[in-house]
């Protein structure tokens, strides 16, 4: 619970492609608003580390929104957390399955500490800049 509201983070052990029958699962067991979820997710098409908030929209490639778009709909809240784009599509897939190198790992401590979850004000800040 964070500031009086009830929070459930959810790491699917589905396979990312399935993501969406994961969440359509705990959507309905605990009866959950599709405007009271938010997906984090990696975006290719974001700078390394930077945050953006939207509703709604297409998958852009990314297959985990797919099938969550599929099975829910696209509207629903999403963090897209930047991890850039290697500069060559033939690149993408290996690029997304790799670990961050060190430099990376340096940007992405520091993208966690300025949207550390257990900031009293996170969820608020959420419900601001998503929809």
């Amino acid at each position: 619970e964070i500031n009086n509201h009830k929070i459930i983070l959810v790491k699917p052990l589905t396979f990312m492609n399935n993501s969406g029958v994961c969440l359509r699962e705990i959507q309905d067991y605990y009866k959950i608003e599709k405007k009271n979820i938010f997906v984090f997710h990696d975006d290719l098409d974001l700078e390394l580390g930077k945050i953006r908030c939207k509703n709604g929209g297409s998958s852009g490639g990314h297959n985990g929104i797919k099938s969550i778009t599929t099975i829910l709909g696209d509207d629903f809240n999403r963090i897209r957390i930047g991890i850039d784009h290697p500069g060559n599509k033939n690149y993408v897939d290996q690029h997304v399955l790799n670990d961050f190198s060190g430099e990376e790992k340096n940007i992405i401590e520091e993208f966690k500490l300025g949207y550390v979850p257990w900031q009293n004000n996170f969820y608020e800040e959420l419900l601001k800049k998503s929809c």
